[in-house]
């Protein structure tokens, strides 16, 4: 059943499949816990992109990693070519969690694990060479693409060479959704490299395939990508424009904290349009509502943007206030993270 609604996680229909498997997590759960204990490979192999994409859009992050930890614990002892498999492929998502959450040494240590894994000399066999046909590609596509976040996450250099080997993987595979990803990582690394018109490119493309699969989460994203560039060319309507699509979008799936980030950089683009620091007093408010929700990265995002517009303000004062509330409230990030991981 599970395997069924990957397509429909990748659809408009998305919210309404999350919703459903939330209802039926716990059987979920507990029928992924038996299929480890009695090594039925077959079963995990069908439900692992289903579960975890659940996991992946729900933010349910640490659940995942810790699922991801008791499969491995039960596989890793086994050298059947199946577990091997299946252990690169859980060492991969774990790594994406990982990742997501900060641990970024973890992360590294995941993918390194996953690569590892499936080069191994008791991963050698005919019977691993046919079962990975069609699984160790998309593995290796993964295990590329969270390198590429590594390395954007820690100095930035080399990320792109890492994306562009992804994205030319995915479309090897034909594997769209994943595409996507690559192409709006690439439009990032863009945007730091100063070629605007290029990032701009990008986004448009992840845009097409995201509006052709109906998945309105990752359309709203790609509008928020694409108002922040407009940002930054000073192109404050259509900014605005934009941003109010991707709020739409994000109160259309439920995404209550989607929709306060819009509406935090709304009222950044109006300041800087009505050359007004009143304007600003919503991205405050819109900060408090990201912060109810536990959605911290977010609000270190906000602040940095807030650093920004005072900066060009020319608010001395608020330039520091800001800069240090996001050091504090990253660095407090920082701290849960290493607590819940404990």
């Amino acid at each position: 059943w599970i395997n069924g609604q990957v397509p429909l996680l990748r659809s408009a229909k998305s919210v309404a499949t999350l919703d459903q498997m939330s209802i039926d997590l716990a059987n979920l759960n507990a029928a992924w816990r038996w299929s480890t204990e009695h090594g039925r490979f077959e079963l995990l192999d069908q439900a692992m992109e289903g579960l975890f994409t659940f996991y992946l859009r729900r933010h349910r992050y640490y659940e995942g990693i810790a699922l991801c930890e008791f499969t491995v614990q039960h596989l890793e002892s086994n050298l059947a070519p199946t577990a091997c498999v299946l252990c690169a492929m859980l060492w991969v998502w774990q790594g994406r969690f990982s990742q997501i959450v900060g641990e970024l040494a973890a992360a590294e240590h995941q993918n390194r694990m996953a690569a590892a894994l499936l080069e191994s000399d008791s991963a050698h066999s005919d019977a691993l060479r046919r079962l990975a046909v069609h699984t160790a590609p998309h593995v290796y596509a993964h295990i590329i693409m969270q390198r590429g976040h590594q390395l954007v996450s820690k100095e930035g250099a080399g990320a792109t060479d890492f994306f562009e080997d992804a994205l030319k993987r995915y479309r090897e595979l034909g594997d769209r959704w994943n595409e996507a990803h690559a192409l709006a990582a690439l439009a990032q690394q863009a945007v730091s490299a100063g070629n605007l018109s290029m990032s701009d490119r990008l986004n448009q493309q992840a845009l097409r395939i995201r509006k052709e699969m109906g998945e309105l989460s990752y359309i709203a994203t790609t509008h928020i990508d694409m108002a922040r560039l407009a940002l930054s060319n000073a192109r404050y309507d259509k900014a605005e424009n934009l941003l109010a699509a991707a709020q739409k979008y994000y109160l259309e799936v439920g995404d209550w904290a989607g929709a306060s980030r819009c509406r935090g950089y709304l009222g950044i683009v109006r300041a800087y349009r009505n050359h007004t620091e009143a304007e600003l007093v919503t991205v405050f408010e819109n900060i408090e509502a990201l912060g109810g929700l536990h959605r911290h990265a977010e609000q270190v995002e906000l602040f940095a943007e807030l650093a920004r517009i005072y900066t060009h303000f020319g608010n001395i004062e608020q330039i520091e206030m800001m800069t240090q509330r996001k050091l504090a409230l990253a660095s407090q990030l920082e701290h849960d993270l290493v607590k819940n991981s404990v």
